[in-house]
């Protein structure tokens, strides 16, 4: 990944210079220094927000990442935090420095409102290439297609992808207006029809690459939605009949981390399929932490049958349904109580078509009658 701005959040060189902040930016407006995992615990949920989805997370290792988020968990535990800034914390922590105005390098107390129109903002740097550098030839089919409903994950290999083609060849994509042309050749339908109509009212935003991913930023992600509707996805998240514990693992990990979301050993096995979870309940054992579970978790998995595993889970939804409804009776068991009409009419029949008593029986029963009163 290239870094072509001071604002790019990569892991510096220089281990003691991970955790100093840095002068604001246009992109980086609360001027967070490099990515360091080793200081996971230190930074508030936006700072790991703003990390993962300026790509800065994308090549951490997963088992190591998740192992950090366990630990920062904890931690905020023991001194109840919450990992949101607090109300009280003091403006000094914020940026170490008074905020800069990154347009004219002074010291400014007011905030700038980001726009799409030909102001003052700063671009990216466009670099020389090294004077020795031979070109790498990629196409628009090589990168990442961009969707008009796309999630945080493909917005963070689109954007990789570009900053790669731009390393290849720097001399091609010297300006805003050339890294465009190629980014909008990567655009879904939907994504490049709204595009174009956006340039006509706002042309910075076919020049100008920090102006050009802010909006795209806004417009593929929908604003904030696409991380409420990934904790939403994280929230309700449980293993598939079809899906594996390591498949299923994989798919709640990565939720988790594009929603600012942790899992540990309890939320895991609670999210398995109910045969497996009491399959791991029968052999009691204790584990030191997720990957141990979800390898413990695999191997039993390989022992149950996926037939009798669906049908456990159909008669455990059968059972709850029973105990939440137990006023609602089966609906062959309502008509098995209710007369047939057949019978019904049959009984009807019967008494319809019973022949009257001769006129001499009914005499002799009138007669009977008046003598025992």
């Amino acid at each position: 990944m290239v870094n072509n701005a001071q604002n790019d959040p990569v892991e510096g060189s220089n281990p003691a210079s991970r955790h100093v902040r840095i002068a604001p930016t246009a992109e980086n407006p609360r001027g967070y220094p490099p990515f360091d995992l080793l200081r996971l615990s230190t930074y508030t949920n936006e700072q790991i927000r703003y990390y993962l989805a300026s790509g800065a997370m994308l090549n951490v290792n997963q088992a190591e990442l998740q192992k950090q988020m366990e630990d920062r968990k904890a931690l905020h535990k023991i001194v109840d935090w919450d990992g949101n800034t607090r109300e009280n914390t003091p403006t000094a922590t914020e940026p170490d420095v008074p905020p800069l105005n990154p347009f004219t390098g002074a010291a400014s107390t007011s905030s700038r409102t980001l726009s799409f129109e030909q102001d003052s903002e700063a671009d990216s740097d466009y670099p020389e290439p090294p004077p020795d550098h031979r070109p790498i030839k990629i196409t628009p089919s090589d990168l990442t297609k961009l969707r008009y409903e796309s999630n945080i994950t493909e917005y963070n290999n689109w954007l990789a992808d570009l900053r790669s083609a731009f390393a290849a060849d720097p001399a091609k994509y010297r300006s805003g207006a050339q890294r465009m042309i190629l980014a909008s050749m990567t655009f879904d339908q939907q994504l490049k029809t709204t595009y174009n109509t956006t340039v006509q009212a706002h042309p910075a935003i076919a020049t100008h690459w920090r102006k050009f991913k802010r909006w795209v930023q806004k417009v593929a992600l929908h604003g904030d939605s696409d991380r409420v509707k990934l904790s939403n996805d994280f929230t309700t998240a449980r293993q598939r009949v079809h899906e594996d514990p390591n498949q299923f693992y994989l798919r709640l990990f990565n939720l988790g981390v594009q929603s600012g979301r942790s899992i540990n050993i309890e939320d895991y096995q609670t999210r398995l399929v109910k045969p497996l979870q009491n399959l791991i309940n029968q052999h009691d054992r204790m584990y030191p932490d997720i990957q141990e579970l979800v390898a413990h978790a695999a191997r039993l998995w390989q022992t149950l049958n996926p037939d009798k595993v669906r049908q456990e889970i159909r008669e455990d939804r059968e059972r709850a349904h029973r105990q939440r409804y137990p006023s609602r009776q089966p609906q062959q068991d309502r008509h098995s109580r209710r007369p047939r009409h057949s019978d019904r009419a049959e009984g009807s029949s019967r008494s319809q078509s019973r022949p009257d008593p001769p006129q001499d029986v009914r005499q002799a029963n009138k007669q009977r009658l008046s003598t025992e009163e």
